[in-house]
């Protein structure tokens, strides 16, 4: 499995998967992207390209991107939102240089953030405007990323009201912007991870009819099918001559919902009159033990909850 993401990750693709991989391997160290692809591998079962599209296009619908979608019906890139509303501030932004520096220490503190905003955004242009809007968004927002309360000194407002809007107005419009950035790079990272996903179970699905191997998840899933088809674990009893007596389930807490779902389908089954043999049947039981704090395999789909409900059930 590791090999397989590895050579995702430094293959040649195609500029579109290239750019998926980009995207993931910046917001994401590399044992954390390994890690994330064993996770998709233990949960193959929730990714296919229509939910894929399905869950992209409520995303971009929940997080209001659709009305900025381009003429082919993509979304746009950050980096062009950014340099566009970078060219619009830009006249306001030079000349609130000069204003800035007549004013109070920290008026001289805004103007040397609108210093790095400016040299960065002449340096890099679009290319680099994510690069640059760290040094923009910090005029706008503090530290600790709230907006910041007082964007300039009263007596510096007194000597310029107009200049003052001009940067209250910008205020408004950085704030939205940074929302606007923030849903697009949301949105980016999650397609990306779909593309990944897509990938990666493609070329582990391959590799697996290469080896002529099925692996554990496999298994599962498998006999879930098998048993969820009509009589077939009653089917199953009878093959293995009603030998099963006894269900007995450790570390419950981690059990996955699939694996759930066999032990049911074979506990209904012997419970039932349908999968007992004929004379007297042998005492049957069924006895689980797990605690839900204890869970450590979340990542490979186990489902704390289920223990509960399974209680409940049986």
């Amino acid at each position: 499995q590791s090999a397989i993401i590895a050579d995702l990750l430094l293959g040649t693709h195609s500029a579109a998967r290239t750019e998926a991989m980009a995207v993931l391997t910046r917001a994401l160290a590399e044992n954390d992207v390994i890690a994330l692809g064993r996770q998709i591998l233990a949960r193959r079962d929730a990714f296919d390209s229509a939910r894929a599209r399905e869950n992209l296009r409520i995303l971009a619908q929940a997080m209001q991107l659709d009305k900025g979608r381009q003429a082919d019906g993509t979304l746009p890139d950050p980096a062009t939102v950014l340099h566009q509303a970078g060219q619009k501030f830009l006249a306001t932004a030079k000349a609130a240089m000069a204003w800035y520096e007549g004013g109070t220490a920290n008026d001289q503190k805004q103007a040397a953030r609108l210093q790095k905003w400016l040299d960065a955004y002449a340096k890099t242009g679009a290319a680099g405007a994510e690069t640059a809007w760290v040094h923009l968004r910090s005029v706008f927002f503090t530290e600790q990323g709230g907006a910041r309360q007082t964007l300039y000194n009263a007596p510096l407002a007194s000597k310029n009201p107009e200049l003052a809007a001009a940067m209250d107005s910008a205020a408004e419009d950085m704030a939205r912007l940074d929302e606007q950035v923030k849903a697009l790079n949301n949105y980016r990272l999650t397609a990306a991870l779909y593309d990944f996903a897509e990938a990666l179970l493609s070329l582990y699905a391959a590799e697996k009819n290469r080896r002529a191997v099925l692996d554990y998840d496999d298994l599962v899933a498998m006999t879930d099918r098998m048993l969820s088809a009509q009589g077939a674990a009653q089917w199953v009893l009878f093959k293995i001559d009603n030998g099963l007596e006894h269900i007995l389930v450790d570390e419950a807490q981690d059990t996955s919902p699939a694996q759930w779902r066999v032990i049911t389908a074979l506990a209904d089954a012997f419970f039932d009159d349908a999968g007992l043999s004929d004379g007297e049947a042998p005492p049957r039981t069924i006895f689980a033990v797990g605690d839900e704090k204890q869970s450590i395999f979340s990542f490979q789909g186990a489902d704390p909850s289920g223990f509960e409900r399974q209680r409940h059930y049986f």
